[in-house]
This record gives structure tokens, sequence and C-alpha cells, in this order.
């Protein structure tokens, strides 16, 4: 009889203590989780700083671009830079 008795709260013992890690190996689980759910949201919230910065200096390139390529810019630098001179229509097609 003490012998069922001794098996009885062995086995107790190691239902508590398999229990007890169980518990202990969830609790830590759950702080990963945590702490990889802060690590990720901090990441968004940079990526998402980047984007706005990226997106103000793809339009400052956009209004270079469109600065750079007025047709008042060329014509200045075509005839002021490389000579260039602008002939009439009709003195094109005199020259055909």
């Amino acid at each position: 009889m003490r012998q069922k008795s001794s098996e009885k709260s062995k086995l107790k013992i190691v239902l508590v203590i398999f229990l007890v890690l169980t518990l202990a190996t969830y609790m830590l689980f759950q702080v990963w989780l945590k702490v990889q759910v802060r690590l990720i949201v901090g990441e968004i919230e940079r990526l998402n700083k980047d984007a706005i910065k990226l997106r103000e200096e793809n339009n400052q390139y956009q209004a270079q671009v469109t600065d750079l390529s007025s047709y008042e810019r060329i014509t200045q630098i075509a005839q002021g830079e490389l000579g260039m001179i602008f002939l009439k229509q009709d003195v094109l097609a005199l020259n055909k």
C-alpha cells in the first residue's frame, strides 16, 4: 500500500513539474512574441518614414525634370551656349 502511495505522490510531483515547465515555456513564448511584435512595429514605422522621405525626394526630382526640360531653358542653351539659330519655316521650305 505504501508503495502505491509513494508512486502516486511521485507521479503527482512529476505532473506538477511538467505543468510548471509547460506554463513557464508558454510565458516565455508570450514574452518573445511581444518583443517580436514591438520590433516589427518599429520597423514598420521606420519604413513609413523612409517612404515619406522618398516621396518628397521624388517630387523634388520631378520638379527638377520639369525645370530642366522646359522649352525656354533648352532654347536659351541652344542659342547661348551652342550658337544655334532658328530658321523660319519659309526659309526651310526654300532649301528643299
